[in-house]
C-alpha cells in the first residue's frame, strides 16, 4: 500500500494516536560516517538484535542530528511500548529494512526506559 501511495504521490496515512510514554531519540552522525540513506529507528525487546521490532520509524534523513519520539503510534502490533527496550538506529544505504550492509552506520543502546531520552551516534 505504501509503495502504491508513493507511486501516486500521496502521503502516508496519519499515524495513530500515541498512548503511553514515548522514548525521545536523538540520532547524531559520527564524523566521517556516510550521510545519505534512510534512517531506521527500532525498539526491540532488551537484548534482542534481530527479528521483528516492537516499534519502528522510517525517516528520510536530510541532516543530523535527528530528533524523534518513538511511541505506541510506531508499534508494529499496537499497544504501548514496554517499560524498557533496546533502541537501535541505522542509516540504510538502499532504504530496504530487510537488507543490512555492514557498512551502514549504526548504533544501539539496551535497557532504555519508556518516558526517557536516549542519544545514539551512528558509526
Amino acid at each position: 500500500m505504501l509503495a502504491q501511495m508513493q507511486q501516486h504521490g500521496t502521503q502516508e496515512p496519519a499515524q495513530q494516536q500515541a498512548s503511553g510514554p514515548s522514548i525521545h531519540v536523538i540520532v547524531n552522525l559520527a564524523p566521517g560516517a556516510r550521510t545519505n540513506g534512510v534512517l531506521f529507528i527500532y525498539a526491540r525487546a532488551i537484548g534482542q538484535t534481530s527479528g521483528p521490532p516492537i516499534a519502528v520509524k522510517r525517516i528520510e534523513a536530510a541532516s543530523f542530528p535527528v530528533n524523534v519520539d518513538l511511541s505506541s503510534a510506531d508499534s508494529m502490533m499496537g499497544g504501548a511500548l514496554p517499560a524498557n527496550v533496546r533502541v537501535e538506529a541505522r542509516l540504510d544505504a538502499d532504504g530496504n529494512a530487510m537488507t543490512k550492509d555492514p557498512a551502514d552506520p549504526k548504533a544501539s543502546q539496551d535497557n532504555v526506559a519508556a518516558g526517557t531520552s536516549v542519544t545514539l551516534t551512528l558509526r
